[in-house]
C-alpha cells in the first residue's frame, strides 16, 4: 500500500513506509479496510495488482512508490485521464502516461528518464530490480540538479 498518505520522514530525515503489506493481508481479511481507503490506493497500482493481486511482489510496490513520486513532485498522477479513480485502470493497462517533461511543473530530463524507467507496464522491463537500485537512480537524478 505505498502512496504518498504513507511515505513518511522523521526529524532526521529518515523515510518510514506505514501500512506495509496491509494488501497482502487483505486475502485473509478482506473487512478490515473499508471499500472507500481500498479506492484511494487505486491510483498508486500497478498493471500486475489490476491483473492479479497474489502477484503483487517488490515491483508493484516500486511501481507505486514511482507512482507516488511523481504525484508529490508534479501534483498529478501519471496518468492521461482526468479522473484517475475511474480511468486509472485502463490507462494502467495500456501503460498510457504522461511523461513529466510535458507537465507545467517539469521535472528534468534525468528524473523523467527515472520516471520512464519506473513505471513500464512489464515489470520485467522495469529497469530497477530492488529499492538500493531505485535509490541510487535517485541519489544520481538529485546529484545532477
Amino acid at each position: 500500500d505505498i502512496k504518498p498518505t504513507n511515505l513518511l520522514v522523521r526529524s532526521d530525515g529518515t523515510g518510514i513506509l506505514s501500512d506495509y503489506n496491509l494488501i497482502k493481508c487483505l486475502e485473509h481479511f478482506p473487512s478490515i479496510v473499508s471499500t472507500a481507503n481500498r479506492a484511494n490506493c487505486i491510483p498508486f497500482m500497478s498493471r500486475e495488482q489490476f491483473i492479479s493481486p497474489k502477484k503483487s511482489n517488490l515491483f508493484s510496490d516500486l511501481f507505486s512508490l514511482a507512482v507516488s513520486l511523481y504525484y508529490i513532485q508534479t501534483g498529478f498522477f501519471p496518468y492521461n485521464s482526468e479522473n484517475p479513480s475511474t480511468a486509472v485502470y485502463t490507462d494502467v493497462l495500456k501503460g498510457d502516461f504522461i511523461s513529466p517533461d510535458v507537465m507545467e511543473n517539469h521535472c528534468g530530463e534525468s528524473m523523467t528518464e527515472f520516471y520512464i524507467n519506473a513505471l513500464d507496464i512489464n515489470p520485467d522491463q522495469r529497469l530497477y530490480k530492488s529499492a538500493e537500485e531505485m535509490i541510487l537512480a535517485l541519489s544520481r537524478v538529485i546529484q545532477k540538479l
